[in-house]
Formats: structure tokens, sequence, C-alpha cells
């Protein structure tokens, strides 16, 4: 079956819209190459950085692994704006230089939420969504601040700020983030700490009494598409943005981080992908103005399930740039 964009006059000027992803294909086949292989040195070298020298042994300086970091950030977003804007057509090499310094705020973002000053998590995820949108415009060959996409702290939406003359202001759902925020408000067993829900940026519940579980398996916190779960309530109280039990202030920094990895594969990745799913159905077209699907949420969490054991999981890229980043 043909399908037609109501933008296309003719079938056959659709077609010619399409030459450019045809004409690219191989190419980007390498690209996604070089990207699986850059990724692979980046996990190894990051782990070399993540304070993990053995007792005795000379430690690697902090700065070595924080630029380990920056560089795996601004990789990911130049090569993700690089490969999507030569896929449409566009220029690899504009998509991958603006990408990275994209990618170089969401870095920038990750260091300041893991901040120990109160709304230090508020504050960097929106400095890296301001990163993320670039990486995206990049992607779609736009002015590298032609649309600013922020979430709204703690609340499941996402303002999108169109920066030109129509100063468009769009709010959307996210309705993956709202089901797990009201799957938290419902379930008995956890209950919202609004202070570090404030201070975080995104909704944090704790256990009532008991632990959350990730695999099966007891765990200190898990971050499940932008909602934090922490285990130990009795380990909160004190000001907005000061957990006591120092185990648990350093797993709510690593979840954090996780919450930004989220936010960048939303909106780098899943949603638009997903938004080009409901263009093709005319009852779908309106979900784009409206919501936020995050309709590949689960892939990360299910790529580390496969690849890793419960025991082994901390090697997952994700992981280690977590823990490095809340140490």
């Amino acid at each position: 079956m043909v399908v037609v964009d109501p933008a296309c006059s003719r079938t056959d000027s659709c077609e010619q819209w399409f030459q450019p992803v045809r004409k690219t294909a191989a190419a980007g086949a390498a690209r996604w190459i070089t990207v699986v292989a850059l990724l692979s040195t980046v996990a190894v070298s990051s782990r070399a950085q993540a304070d993990l020298t053995p007792p005795g042994q000379p430690r690697t300086p902090r700065w070595v692994g924080h630029f380990t970091v920056f560089a795996a950030n601004g990789l990911v977003g130049g090569l993700t704006a690089g490969i999507v804007q030569e896929l449409r057509g566009g220029s690899f090499q504009d998509g991958f230089s603006r990408g990275f310094l994209g990618g170089a705020l969401i870095y920038l973002g990750k260091r300041v939420t893991v901040g120990k000053w109160a709304g230090a998590g508020f504050a960097g995820r929106e400095v890296a969504a301001i990163g993320t949108s670039v990486v995206r415009n990049a992607s779609a060959a736009e002015p590298s601040l032609a649309r600013i996409d922020l979430p709204l702290g703690p609340l499941p939406a996402r303002l999108g700020i169109t920066v030109d003359d129509s100063r468009d202001l769009r709010l959307r759902l996210d309705i993956v983030s709202a089901a797990w925020l009201l799957y938290g408000l419902l379930e008995p067993r956890f209950e919202l700490d609004v202070g570090e829900a404030l201070s975080s940026g995104v909704p944090v519940f704790r256990a009532v009494g008991g632990s959350v579980l990730e695999r099966g398996q007891p765990a200190l916190g898990v971050a499940v598409a932008r909602n934090i779960f922490l285990s130990d309530p009795t380990a909160s109280g004190g000001p907005v943005g000061t957990t006591p039990d120092p185990a648990l202030r350093q797993t709510l920094h690593h979840e954090r981080v996780h919450v930004l990895q989220q936010d960048f594969f939303l909106a780098a990745w899943s949603e638009p992908l997903t938004n080009a799913v409901f263009q093709r159905v005319a009852p779908g077209r309106w979900v784009p103005a409206h919501l936020a699907v995050d309709g590949l949420w689960w892939v990360m969490p299910s790529l580390r399930r496969w690849i890793y054991s419960p025991q082994d999981a901390y090697r997952f890229p994700t992981e280690l740039e977590a823990d490095f980043l809340a140490r």
C-alpha cells in the first residue's frame, strides 16, 4: 500500500522525497557500525575511570573520568544528529558538529543534577533538556535553538517553545511517565516525597517499610519512565534535598542521571519514531501536538536484561555513567 503525504501533490513526488533515504541507507549502516564500536570503547573506558581501581594501585584522576563521560555524551549526541540528518538527506557533518555541542550541554546538565544543593536535580534536568533539544533540532536540519523542549519538573508534561516569530508554546502530556506516576500514587507501598520531588525535578517515591525490587532483587532505587522509586523511607526527612543516609543520597543522584538519560532517549529517538507511526494514520495525527509518547521506553532496560545478568548489570554503559557521576 502506498501512503500519500497530504503535502505531496502526486504519489511520484512523495517517492522523490524518499530518494535521499534510499541513497544513504548504506552510509547509514556504516554509521551505525561506527556507533557500536565507539560506544563499546566508551563503555570500557568509562569502567576504567569509574573509581574501580584495585586497592593499592594509583587511582585514576577524576578529571580523566569526567573527560571520558563528556566525550561519550558528545559522541552520542553528535552521532545521533549526524546519522538522522544524513538519512533525511542532509549533512552528517552539520548534524554531528551541532549534535556534539548538544551532547556537551547534556553532560553539563548531568554534572549539575548530582549537586548536593536543593534544586540541583531540577536545574540539571532543564540544562540537559536544552542540550537534547539542540540534538533533536540538528537531527531535523533546523537551527540549533529552533525549538526548546523542557520537562515541567516533577509534572509528567513537557513544554515545547518554538523560538521564531510565532513564539508558539505547546504543552504535551508525557503519557508513559504519567502512567507510572499514577501507579506510584495509587500503590499503597509507596509514598510521594514532595520535597525531594521538587528538588530533583522528577517524582520521587519511597517504599513504605520495605525495598523496591529490580528483576526480583531488592535494590536501593530504580528510575522508570522519568519516575524515581527509592527504598528505606526511614532515611527520609530533613529539609528539601538533604536525605541523611549517604548511600541513599548517592542512589538518588544515580537515579537522577538515569532520568536525564531517559529524557534524551525520549526526545531524540522514541518520540520522533513514535510520531512518525502516528502520522501515517489520520486519527493519530493529533497525537504529536498533545502527547509525548515514549513508545520505546522499554528498549534500554530490556537490552540491559538481555545482555547482562543481574550481577553484571552495572557494566551496562548507562549504569557506568550514572555510577561515576553519582560518586
